[in-house]
C-alpha cells in the first residue's frame, strides 16, 4: 500500500512542475526574466484625463506626457498660493498662468519668452486632497520681442502720422521733453523743435524685432516699410549721440535725469522704401512707455 502512496505523491509533485514552468519560447520573449506590470507601482503618464486649455481648444486627447511650446509675454510671478504660478498673456492679450517651481524674475516683465509646457497633476490643499490639472511650466526661454510694446507702437505711430500735436501729449512724461535731432551739415545736433507736419511717415509697416540686411547710408535690400525694435539700458548701450558745438565739436550720449526712475529703453528705426527715415527713442517707467527722442540725423552732408 506504501509504495502506491509513494508514487501518486511523485505524480502529484511532477504535475506541478510541469503546471508552474513557462515554454522557452515565452520566457525567450520576455528577455529571460518574467516582467512586472509597471501600472501597479507608477502612475501611467499617457493616460488620457479629462482637461482643456485656451492655448489648444481643439485638442481634446490630453495626458501628462505630452509637451507643448508656445510664445507668451509674461506678465507676472506669484508665490503667494499654495503652488507658485506665472501669468502669461498672448498676442491677442489673452491671459494664462502656469504653475511653476522656478520663479521668473521681475525684470522680464513685459519680454516675450518661448515657454514649454505639459500638464501637472495637483494636490487641492485642504479638500481630502482633491485631484485637479492645470499647465505647468517645464521651462521658458527670453526672445527681445513683446507683444504689449509692439501694440503700443502702432497706436503711436498711428498718432504721430496723425499730425495732431495734441495726440502725442499723452506719450509725453511730466518731466522730460521730447528731443529732436537733426543735421544741419556735418554733425547730428539736437534743437530743431519737432514739427509733425513734415515728420510723417505713412503706409502699412511690418513691426519686427529682426534687423535687415543693410545700414543707413547704403539703405537695406529686399524691404519695403518696417518698424524695427530694440530694448537696450546702460549695459546695451544704444542711446542717441549728437555733437555739442560749443568750442569744437563734441559728440556726447543723450540720457536721462537721475530723478526719472526708469525700468528701460527702446529704439524704432523706421525704414520707409528700403531706405533708413527716422529713429525713435522711448523709455519705460513702471509699465509705462513714454515718447523721448524723434532723431532724423542720417548720412547726408
Amino acid at each position: 500500500m506504501k509504495y502506491w502512496i509513494y508514487f501518486f505523491t511523485g505524480l502529484l509533485l511532477f504535475s506541478c512542475r510541469i503546471n508552474t514552468e513557462k515554454p522557452e519560447e515565452e520566457i525567450e520573449k520576455q528577455g529571460g526574466m518574467e516582467t512586472v506590470d509597471e501600472e501597479v507601482y507608477i502612475e501611467d503618464n499617457t493616460s488620457k484625463i479629462d482637461f482643456s486649455s485656451a492655448l489648444r481648444q481643439a485638442k481634446t486627447d490630453w495626458n501628462l506626457e505630452e509637451t507643448f511650446e508656445d510664445t507668451l509675454e509674461f506678465i507676472e510671478f506669484n508665490s503667494d498660493a499654495d503652488y507658485f504660478f506665472a501669468k502669461f498673456k498672448d498676442q491677442y492679450g489673452d491671459k494664462f498662468s502656469f504653475n511653476s517651481k522656478e520663479e521668473i524674475p521681475e525684470k522680464y516683465e513685459n519680454k516675450n519668452m518661448v515657454v514649454q509646457w505639459k500638464v501637472g497633476k495637483y494636490y487641492e490643499a485642504g479638500e481630502n486632497d482633491a485631484v485637479y490639472y492645470k499647465m505647468k511650466m517645464v521651462k521658458f526661454e527670453t526672445i527681445e520681442s513683446s507683444y504689449s510694446f509692439e501694440k503700443f507702437i502702432r497706436k503711436f505711430s498711428k498718432d504721430y502720422n496723425s499730425g495732431m500735436a495734441n495726440k502725442l501729449k499723452k506719450y509725453k512724461h511730466p518731466f522730460v521733453d521730447i528731443v529732436s535731432t537733426y543735421k544741419p551739415g556735418l554733425y547730428c545736433v539736437e534743437g530743431r523743435p519737432l514739427e509733425l507736419a513734415k515728420e510723417l511717415f505713412g503706409g502699412e509697416y511690418k513691426i519686427t524685432t529682426t534687423m535687415p540686411a543693410g545700414d543707413v547710408c547704403s539703405g537695406y535690400n529686399g524691404v519695403d516699410n518696417i518698424m524695427h525694435y530694440e530694448f537696450f539700458n546702460e549695459a546695451k548701450d544704444l542711446f542717441p549721440r549728437v555733437y555739442d558745438m560749443q568750442d569744437e565739436p563734441r559728440e556726447k550720449a543723450l540720457y536721462l535725469t537721475e530723478d526719472v526712475i526708469y525700468r528701460q529703453f527702446a529704439k524704432v528705426t523706421v525704414i520707409t522704401g528700403g531706405q533708413f527715415n527716422k529713429s525713435l527713442y522711448f523709455f519705460q517707467e513702471n509699465n509705462r512707455w513714454f515718447f523721448w527722442v524723434d532723431d532724423s540725423c542720417d548720412c547726408s552732408a
